[in-house]
């Protein structure tokens, strides 16, 4: 599944946990994950996402070490398996991918992805088991960049039938707010 929302959220600072509790039991629900599944969140940060698979493992990153730490503690206070090493980089938007096969699940929030995208997403399709899925919110330009590369990776999606929909969310979808949704 690929989300897309407009131009303005994508220098915003966000997090799960600003988004709306529908809009993240949406797209839970689409992950269709199972019990004992490798989930891997590139961005998982303080486990916002991640206590909402209290049956997989959650794999991923954060951005500092106190971060790293709240996670863990949350994390464990769930009793939710994880494997989030901390490593000490100095570019906290670098993706580190799991082994190429690995992963169950995927779930990402590209708006968090400064730079290019389109092969972060490339990477991280690659990293799914052949079963594996995977849901990810693009800004609207990964969408409708036409390079050959993205173009060559957009018809091996509808090639290998690995594209299931793509969904036009509403521009301001994930603006922290009180509604229900």
């Amino acid at each position: 599944y690929i989300f897309s929302q407009s131009e303005d959220w994508m220098w915003r600072e966000i997090s799960f946990f600003e988004q709306p509790e529908g809009i993240c039991d949406f797209i839970t629900k689409l992950l269709d994950y199972k019990s004992g599944d490798t989930l891997y969140i590139p961005f998982v940060e303080y486990g916002d996402l991640a206590v909402r698979f209290p049956d997989c493992k959650i794999k991923g990153r954060v951005s500092s070490r106190r971060v790293w730490a709240f996670c863990c503690i949350r994390l464990q206070a769930n009793g939710i398996s994880y494997d989030i090493p901390y490593d000490e980089c100095e570019d906290a938007q670098e993706i580190i991918l799991p082994e190429a096969g690995t992963a169950d699940c995927i779930i990402c929030d590209a708006s968090e992805l400064v730079f290019d995208v389109n092969n972060a997403i490339k990477g991280l399709y690659t990293s799914l088991k052949s079963s594996g899925r995977m849901t990810v919110i693009v800004p609207p330009h990964v969408l409708g960049g036409m390079g050959d590369s993205e173009l060559a990776f957009r018809k091996k999606l509808i090639t290998d039938k690995s594209l299931e929909a793509i969904v036009q969310l509403p521009s301001d979808i994930f603006r922290a707010s009180n509604e229900s949704f």
